[in-house]
């Protein structure tokens, strides 16, 4: 499942219209054990749910619930590491299984709309990536969506005849190369401005040769330097990274920028900035459109006003960031928002400050 599918899928379901009979969003990690025992799960919970619904609305439910349980015992391709599952019986049937090469924490939805939230958490922590092997003789970009890979390309330092290495004095031989390691550089620099800007990457891994990693980040133009991944002040080298390898590192780096969006968003609240906390003043941000990141608790207990807010930030356009074991923003109601600007209603940052130190 690639990214810029993962938002064409995000906006179809988030047309879909409520009905009369209930959606059910199923979401499941795949491994053979693990289904045996997800179905039972699925099952007491679905009994349990029976008794909510009559007539016409149990016979939809107990159909949408069978369709689930019958592709969740049907054969997945040997990649398929996650499944969500919308499915929905009535008077306007839907049914959209969605495979991934990543895990999903597993959970059985009943509602009567389709359940986002997991898609954007899952898109937020395998966002799209570039990686970048740089090694003494050639370049590989590959392309990552969801743990998959979706472009990969190869470049090379072209070759000197053996005759013509034999005229060469070494200044010249150095120079040349020299000459081709820059061409490759710059040609791998236009590659990544093009990926970047048609098929929205927003990061970039660097892996391989150490000297040609840091010599390639330091060749970057300032918009994409921006993009790599960094620890400590400097480039994340990956080493001779796999994508599995690559993905596990960016996976990291990413917990170390929610936390980073959480403290800025402290700062911002604290000096009476751009930001706002807490379920109403976020709600204000989103519905009056001066939000421009919403900041979210991978906990947050409030499920329908979760669903509430990312359908808001998703049909506005805005940025999702979804946040683990953050006691700053737990304290802070699990939510909040850092803004385009800060109008003359939004509430001040001493209505938090007593939390905020206290976390």
């Amino acid at each position: 499942m690639k990214t810029e599918n993962m938002d064409r899928i995000v906006a179809r379901l988030l047309e879909v219209k409520a009905t009369d009979a209930p959606m059910l969003s199923a979401f499941a990690t795949v491994d053979e054990q693990g289904i045996r025992s997800l179905l039972a799960e699925f099952d007491a919970k679905a009994d349990l749910a029976r008794s909510r619904f009559q007539g016409d609305r149990l016979a939809a439910f107990m159909d949408a619930y069978e369709d689930i349980r019958n592709y969740l015992t049907s054969d997945f391709s040997s990649e398929t590491k996650g499944i969500a599952i919308y499915s929905r019986w009535g008077e306007a049937p839907f049914f959209l299984p969605l495979e991934f090469e990543v895990p999903l924490n597993q959970s059985l939805v009943i509602d009567t709309l389709p359940h986002l939230y997991p898609l954007i958490e899952l898109r937020d922590r395998y966002d799209k990536f570039l990686l970048v092997l740089m090694e003494t003789e050639k370049a590989r970009i590959i392309g990552t969506s969801l743990g998959s890979v979706v472009h990969d390309v190869v470049s090379v330092i072209p070759e000197l005849r053996s005759d013509a290495m034999r005229t060469l004095s070494t200044e010249h031989y150095v120079h040349i190369r020299q000459e081709g390691e820059a061409q490759l550089v710059g040609e791998k620099t236009r590659i990544i401005r093009d990926l970047v800007e048609f098929e929205g990457y927003r990061h970039i891994l660097l892996g391989g040769n150490k000297e040609m990693c840091e010599t390639f980040h330091n060749s970057l133009p300032a918009d994409l330097l921006a993009m790599v991944v960094t620890r400590e002040g400097g480039p994340l080298v990956a080493g001779q990274a796999s994508v599995m390898e690559a993905t596990k590192a960016f996976k990291e780096a990413e917990k170390s920028e929610s936390k980073s969006r959480v403290l800025m968003l402290v700062d911002e609240l604290l000096i009476g900035g751009l930001a706002v906390a807490g379920i109403e003043a976020s709600l204000k941000a989103l519905e009056d459109g001066y939000a421009e990141v919403l900041v979210l608790d991978q906990d947050f207990e409030i499920g329908e006003m979760r669903e509430h807010l990312i359908r808001l930030a998703v049909r506005a356009g805005i940025e999702i960031e979804t946040v683990k074991d953050s006691g700053c923003l737990r304290q802070l109601s699990g939510v909040g928002c850092l803004l385009r600007y800060q109008p003359d209603h939004a509430p001040a940052a001493q209505l938090f400050a007593k939390e905020l130190l206290a976390a």
